[in-house]
């Protein structure tokens, strides 16, 4: 089971809506005019029902845009953490987004890829793998948490 509910979707429809994210991103401020614009674009793009879309992509784009709001510590948090267990190279990538969170929408999705794709290449075969592998898992758990709990109810559309 993905922590990142956006893992669900094909990576083609992922990459998609990511994209149509960041555009929205950048021409509005408001989270509730980004979310709006999403959906719409992607009803043009995908020539679908608006309620097949809000059905299909709502809690989606809901996750994606809460990771715009991250409270900062919550991000310096995660990359402790991984760099405590050893994957400075995946901290490194969520050093941008300290930034620029629009950097999120794409970061913490991969992050757990790249973590499922470690962890089953290589099982943990000791206890400080066990370890390491651990505060991996809660650092991507602060990043996905707060997305999944604290996504403003002023994001549901009517």
């Amino acid at each position: 089971m993905f922590l990142n509910k956006a893992l669900s979707l094909p990576s083609l429809e992922l990459h998609l809506v990511q994209t149509i994210l960041e555009e929205a991103t950048a021409m509005h401020s408001d989270p509730v005019a980004v979310r709006d614009q999403v959906l719409d674009v992607l009803q043009l793009n995908l020539q679908q029902s608006d309620k097949f879309v809000l059905d299909h992509f709502g809690y989606i784009v809901d996750e994606l845009l809460a990771h715009m709001a991250m409270p900062t510590e919550k991000l310096m948090l995660a990359i402790a953490l991984l760099r405590e267990a050893g994957f400075e190279e995946e901290a490194d990538l969520l050093k941008p987004a300290i930034f620029d969170r629009t950097q999120l929408v794409r970061s913490t999705p991969g992050l757990e890829t790249r973590l499922r794709d470690i962890f089953n290449h290589c099982p943990a075969c000791s206890n400080s793998e066990l370890h390491s592998h651990d505060l991996a898992w809660r650092a991507l758990e602060h990043l996905t948490f707060h997305s999944q709990f604290r996504c403003p109810k002023a994001l549901q559309r009517s």
